[in-house]
């Protein structure tokens, strides 16, 4: 049909490893300063930084001991490097999610807020905690700077073990007992 036919790239003018092209069928890449940027392969698998994106958008960075981030922001955050939610690999490889405004950040599952953290850190949990060995609490439990763990002991309202107005649970002879210090 018709249409501009090119050979395999196109170039800019005066910058010949500035380019765009086909590197194969239903394939297209960017490249600047003669490396390859951006593909989006015959899937419409995009990859920033990956020639070969096994998800929807693949991010990366080949070398080693480097961070890879993805920021979001609005008219609300502001759009410079400080502002809006920053998340991806640090260097060593640990997920991060950095909200970089003096706001919450809540996790939801099936349309409902399970994880509040706040600005400050206090985290408020929605619904049931549970571990490996079974179910710690039911509806909902809030953690505050309040709550210290020592000895196998929990104590509520304190930021020690040696606070006198907290409380504590623990267990004894197979029941849990709440009691003050």
């Amino acid at each position: 049909g018709a249409g501009l036919y090119i050979p395999d790239y196109v170039y800019h003018v005066g910058d010949t490893n500035t380019y765009f092209g086909f590197s194969g069928n239903d394939t297209i890449q960017f490249n600047t300063n003669g490396n390859e940027r951006v593909r989006i392969n015959s899937s419409g698998d995009v990859g920033i930084g990956i020639s070969a994106p096994n998800f929807r958008l693949g991010l990366s960075n080949a070398a080693v001991s480097t961070a890879v981030y993805q920021q979001f922001t609005n008219g609300t955050t502001g759009v410079t490097s400080g502002d809006g939610t920053v998340m991806g690999i640090d260097a060593d490889g640990d997920f991060l999610i950095n909200n970089q405004e003096a706001k919450e950040v809540k996790l939801y599952t099936d349309d409902t807020v399970r994880l509040t953290i706040a600005s400050g850190g206090a985290a408020t949990f929605g619904g049931n905690i549970t571990t490996s060995t079974g179910l710690i609490t039911s509806q909902s439990a809030h953690f505050t700077d309040n709550v210290y763990m020592s000895g196998g002991q929990l104590y509520i309202g304190a930021s020690d073990s040696t606070t006198d107005d907290t409380y504590r649970l623990y267990q004894s002879s197979g029941e849990f007992i709440l009691a003050s210090r």
